[in-house]
Formats: C-alpha cells, structure tokens, sequence
C-alpha cells in the first residue's frame, strides 16, 4: 500500500505513522519513506503497534510512503502522513484580520487542522519589528483577540497558534499585520471662547487639551455666523485670538481648533454668544462717562455764565419768587 503526501516547504519534519488492529504471529510490516526524486529518505520495520518515521526539513514535492505486511492473517490498516513535528497538519495557517491602529481590536483565527481527534489549540500573539521579523511574546496575550497600545506602534503583529493531538503537535504562525499606526488624537477637555463678546474687543482660545502616544500639532480657524442658525459662516482669522470687527455684531465668532499628529487628526467647534455692537464714540460704560471723557472735561476752562437782568420790583436772590407790587392812593 503506497501514500502520496504533497509537501508545499516548510523546515517542519514529515511524519508517517501506521496504526494496526490485528497481526498474526511472526507477522511483518515495513515502512519506507521516499523523497519527490525517488530516493528513500527512511525505513522502519513495524513491531509496535504505532510507529513514526521522520525526515527532518522535507523539501517541497511529492512525497511517498509505502507500507508492506507479510505473514499477516488478519490485519487492518490506517495510514496517516503528517506534516509537522506530529499529528495534526494545517489545512490553512493562522490568520489576522483587523487595522492595524493603536486602540483597534486584532481578531486572530487559528486556521485549520487535520487530524486525529481529540486536538487542542494553544494562541499567543507576537510583537515584531516592521518587516515582521523579530518576534517577542506578549505577555498575557493569549485569546483571540488583541487590542493594540501605544507600545505596538511602528511595530507588526502576528498570531501564533499550536494544535497537538496524542500523535504529536504543529505550531505555525500568522502572516504580519501591517505597521501599527498611532491613532488620531482625542479631545480630553473642552476649549471654550473668552473674552468681551462685543465688536471692537478681542477674543481668544482658553482652556482644551488633546490625549496623543505621538506629538499633536494644534491650529486655529475663526468664523463668524449668522446668530440664529449659525450655518452661514465666513472666515474671520487664524490663531488662538480674534479681534471682533466692528461688522461683526448680531453674529455669533465660531472657534475651530483642530489636532494633527501622524495617527490623523480630529476637530473641535465652539460657537461664541452673539456679538454686541461696540458703545457709541466718546461714551463708556452706559449711565457715565468714559474715562478719557472725564479726562477732557477737567482739562476744559471753567467760564462764568452771564448775568441775567434782575426785573424791576423783583429779588435778585436766585430762586426767590418775584415780589407782589404795589401802588400808593392819594
């Protein structure tokens, strides 16, 4: 009975194994393994009822396995080649699916085996350099799935799974993920507008800060809107303060801060009460007078108001009724 197994290069070893229900007495049986040029890479005489012949570092092609029995009454065989150290042979390696992104989740899958039952399957997944080489362990990591931190990043992923039965076990490990990359910068506290809301007055950024593993770049962009919908919008200025112009009352100032590092960029808005128009020239505060207008009027010269005619018969003193008059009888 000859087996043909297709061997598509690894650097695991082949291995046959040869299981047999019943011999007779004095009963023999021969394994022999042969290479794809024909070659015998092995052979064993069976007297055990299990009996594995390796070769180590098969390469690629089609292998054979040729098992012979004489003197056997009654026998039966089941004839198994595996690719591996034993046992189990992958279908389909281990696979990785997901983005590669500080934060995302990596979901592994241990690909297919083929095999005696009952099999177990061990993961863990690996930290490698950006080609994929280089791989470390990571400790604890050993479900299927992987969420990605601030370490993985410029680095590779990759699963590695090992399936084992009683015959032996196989251990293959996952294409690399892509590099990891940092991911957009998140808002931690918000910004707000300060500042007198009033054309003429400057305003400006307070507050806000941005949550990053890599350095953010923040900017400024200033808009001014239609008060009731604040959907109309025109620029107004850049940076983190805007003067008001003095077109400006009756609208709302629109404050975009936007963060950019190498994992992208995320924005913020923050909209501003509406605009109140700047107090007339020369006044101040409404109910007195701005400073430099008290300062003006003390520098005035005091001038004397003139005298009005006091009428006849009447009191010169200010505020005093005029006197009844009065004619004399003869």
């Amino acid at each position: 009975m000859t087996l043909q197994i297709a061997v598509t290069g690894s650097s695991f070893p082949l291995a046959a194994t040869v299981l047999m229900d019943e011999w007779a007495a004095g009963a023999t049986m021969s394994l022999t393994l042969r290479r794809p040029d024909g070659s015998v890479a092995s052979t064993s005489t069976l007297g055990t009822r299990h009996e594995r012949v390796l070769a180590a570092a098969p390469v690629a092609g089609i292998w054979t396995v040729t098992i012979a029995a004489t003197g056997a009454i009654v026998w039966q065989l089941d004839v198994s080649a595996q690719l591996g150290v034993g046992g189990v042979t992958a279908g389909s390696p281990p696979t990785v699916t997901g983005s590669a992104v500080e934060g995302a989740l990596l979901t592994g899958s241990a690909g297919t085996w083929t095999g005696e039952a009952p099999q177990f399957t061990t993961l863990r997944w690996l930290r490698c350099d950006a080609a994929g080489a280089t791989c470390t362990p990571l400790p604890g990591a050993v479900s299927p799935t992987y969420s990605q931190v601030a370490a993985d990043i410029g680095a590779t992923l990759r699963l590695e799974a090992t399936v084992s039965n009683w015959l032996g076990y196989q251990r293959l490990t996952s294409a690399p993920s892509a590099v990891v990359a940092a991911a957009a910068p998140v808002l931690a506290t918000p910004y707000s507008i300060v500042g007198a809301v009033v054309a003429g007055a400057a305003v400006g950024a307070a507050g806000g800060s941005w949550t990053s593993s890599v350095p953010v770049t923040v900017t400024y962009a200033w808009q001014l809107c239609d008060a009731a919908t604040t959907t109309a919008c025109s620029p107004a200025g850049t940076g983190s303060t805007l003067t008001l112009p003095q077109t400006a009352a009756g609208y709302r100032a629109r404050l975009t801060v936007t963060a950019t590092s190498s994992g992208g960029s995320a924005a913020t808005t923050v909209t501003s009460a509406i605009v109140a128009p700047a107090a007339p020239a020369g006044s101040g505060l409404v109910g007195q007078a701005s400073p430099r207008a008290r300062q003006a009027a003390a520098m005035r010269p005091w001038r004397r108001s003139p005298a009005r005619p006091v009428a006849s018969g009447s009191s010169s003193r200010c505020g005093s009724p005029p006197a009844a008059s009065s004619t004399a009888s003869s």
